[in-house]
């Protein structure tokens, strides 16, 4: 029986402490007739003491209802029938004593229990004499169940209002604006940001028809309502979710608001949950980029307009310009070999020298637009050093002498006699450039080469070249601007000894795509010492041909025929001339369609071929040719020489099909070399 009374006594004290607690005050009263009509009691009381001589029925079971009483009708009762009553004046002792209590037969039970201030005392009372021994227990049993049963209720209420205290606190200092609508009629919620933005009194619940209302007028208020309801349209038959919706306001409040909206499907809740965040600072920021990006991408494109524009530009009028140069400087090297005086002699070396300076001029600004166009692709081929020196020095021998200057060069013996990978007509235009500007700014003394290795590798070897000078010299503030573009050391340099500023420039820009350093020193008044370190990768092969050599062996081209596809008649004479010193065996063509009409006829060994022509142009007739494989001369090899500079020329001309590329004016060596390459 133990169990049991500590069951009692437990309700009796959470009855109690519910009601000081002040959670319920009813709670208690509610414990009482629970318990009485579990146990079927007849009589059910709950009586509150107020003091020693007022008691009040708080409860009762009868339909008289609660009434003010004397407390001794009880007392007496107490006294006068204790053999029928189970009294239990101290709850928190009788526990020694329950067994004893619950085996007699009574026709009541009385429990008291203090509450605080007050006492109040519950009585269950019956028409006969119980016995409680199994029957209490069974009550007992029931009481306890149920109470179980009401502590679950209460915990869970508890808990329910615990997490709704903190969800409202939550939604109610976020950012965003909450909206939430139900489906199935009920009222809806929103939060404070809601309620401001839909201009309803106060936060919390709303009836649907307000909230409906509430959110059209806020709709309708909207600068792209149309598409709006366009939107919402597709959105509710869809029953999907949006999200990222802007709606714009700013012909009412100025806002833009990033709207999404999200279907709620709970066993208890059906329907939508509305967000509302204001972007207007995002947004417009956002557009203002966006303007910005356009704006940018527009002057992007006028700007490459204008420098494609400015790049055909300087490709035509080279075109136009090396084309009679071709002519000039051809016609003069004809001529050098023909029998004249002294004087003539002079005459032709003047024009020749003269031609070479303007075409140094045109080739400095074509490189460098090709450099900054990023259109300049290294050659790797087996090459000697000590070769490009040589012929670097033989070129400009002549000015060197005309200054009564000392020249010369010295070459490492193991740099001398290797052979290297790489692009020996770039390295030569970095000597030229290099040697020529010393030349150019010394006016007596020396200038000399020097060709050393730094480094040395399994593979590789890091060639230093020196180029030194007695000249003028360069102020130190003002080697840190050399290398710049259209910049010279001096303001009258230019006046006194011509150029474009763009040698050096082009120099740098040449070093690096070799990923090679270059540096100067120099003492005005004394000289200057330019430093190019150049990484090179050794070639197993042996390069022992010069091209003095190949130039001695011409029956490679005797009785050769070759195909001139060239309109200007200077050109042609030009190179009809030096191709018959070789013994070959020339035709010419005006234009594409000629050149056609030949292949078609005759075999040919080679087939030079001009670019811009009328009729048809190199490109259209070379691509004529390759379509045809039942076309005599379908394979032929086919040799771009055009006098033209733009930077993807010569890609363009591999794509059409042509096997090799020169550009005129051309040089002799170089012509030779096509020749040999493809012929045989």
């Amino acid at each position: 029986m133990d169990q049991y009374d500590a069951i009692l006594i437990d309700f009796y004290t959470r009855t109690g402490n519910w009601k000081r607690e002040g959670s319920n005050r009813d709670l208690s009263i509610l414990g009482t007739r629970i318990l009485g009509e579990l146990c079927a009691a007849d009589f059910v009381y709950q009586v509150r003491f107020e003091d020693h001589f007022t008691a009040r029925v708080i409860y009762n079971n009868t339909s008289s209802g609660n009434y003010l009483l004397n407390p001794e009708p009880i007392s007496l009762m107490l006294n006068e029938h204790w053999h029928q009553v189970i009294f239990c004046p101290d709850a928190d002792h009788i526990r020694g004593s329950m067994k004893t209590l619950l085996t007699k037969a009574a026709s009541a039970v009385v429990i008291p229990v203090e509450n605080g201030d007050t006492y109040d005392l519950t009585i269950f009372a019956w028409s006969s004499p119980q016995t409680f021994t199994d029957p209490f227990q069974r009550f007992i049993e029931a009481a306890r169940q149920r109470m179980h049963e009401l502590n679950e209720v209460d915990l869970i209420r508890q808990q329910a209002d615990t997490t709704f205290a903190r969800f409202t606190a939550i939604v109610q200092t976020i950012s965003q604006a909450v909206v939430l609508i139900d489906n199935k009629g009920l009222p809806g919620w929103v939060n404070q940001k809601a309620a401001d933005l839909l201009e309803l009194p106060v936060a919390g619940e709303h009836k649907p028809q307000v909230l409906a209302q509430s959110m059209a007028r806020f709709r309708n208020a909207a600068d792209n309502r149309s598409e709006i309801e366009e939107q919402a349209a597709e959105l509710f038959s869809s029953k999907g979710k949006m999200q990222d919706w802007v709606w714009k306001f700013s012909n009412t409040s100025g806002r833009i608001y990033s709207v999404s909206c999200s279907v709620v499907t709970d066993t208890v809740l059906i329907g939508r949950l509305w967000v509302f965040e204001d972007i207007t600072f995002s947004y417009l920021a956002n557009e203002k980029l966006k303007q910005m990006n356009q704006e940018l991408e527009l002057q992007t494109a006028r700007a490459d307009e204008e420098n494609q524009a400015k790049t055909d530009f300087l490709a035509n009028m080279s075109h136009e310009i090396r084309t009679p140069m071709n002519g000039i400087i051809g016609m003069a090297n004809l001529l050098s070999d023909t029998a004249m005086t002294g004087e003539q002699q002079g005459f032709v070396k003047t024009i020749s020298e003269s031609s070479e300076n303007l075409l140094v001029i045109i080739n400095d600004i074509l490189d460098y637009n090709k450099i900054i166009a990023g259109k300049i692709d290294l050659e790797t081929i087996d090459f000697r050093i000590r070769k490009v020196v040589e012929n670097t020095m033989a070129l400009l021998s002549f000015r060197a002498n005309e200054k009564h200057l000392g020249f010369e060069s010295s070459i490492d013996p193991e740099v001398a006699e290797a052979t290297f990978k790489g692009d020996p007509y770039r390295l030569s235009q970095i000597l030229i450039n290099l040697v020529g500007n010393s030349i150019k700014f010394t006016e007596k003394g020396e200038v000399s080469v020097k060709i050393t290795y730094t480094r040395k590798s399994p593979g590789t070897l890091v060639v230093r070249f020196e180029v030194m000078d007695t000249g003028i010299g360069i102020a130190a503030d003002k080697l840190s601007t050399m290398f710049d573009r259209f910049s010279q050391a001096e303001a009258g340099t230019t006046r006194k000894y011509g150029g474009t500023g763009l040698g050096l420039a082009i120099t740098r820009q040449l070093v690096e795509l070799h990923n090679g350093t270059l540096e100067v020193n120099s003492t005005p008044g004394k000289g200057s010492t330019f430093s190019v370190s150049i990484p090179y990768q050794l070639s197993a092969a042996q390069h022992s041909t010069d091209s003095k050599d190949v130039m001695d062996n011409l029956a490679n081209l005797r009785d050769k025929r070759v195909l001139l596809v060239e309109d200007n008649r200077i050109n042609q004479k030009v190179a009809s001339i030096t191709l018959k010193k070789w013994g070959m065996d020339v035709h010419i063509a005006e234009n594409g369609l000629e050149a056609i009409n030949q292949l078609e006829q005759s075999p040919f060994d080679i087939v030079l071929m001009d670019l811009q022509m009328p009729e048809m142009n190199g490109f259209e007739a070379t691509r004529h040719i390759r379509s045809n494989p039942g076309m005599l001369n379908h394979q032929t090899p086919i040799v771009a020489m055009t006098a033209s500079a733009m930077v993807n020329e010569k890609s363009k001309c591999f794509e059409a099909g042509m096997n090799g590329y020169l550009s005129k004016p051309f040089q002799i060596d170089d012509l030779y070399s096509t020749l040999i390459q493809f012929i045989n």
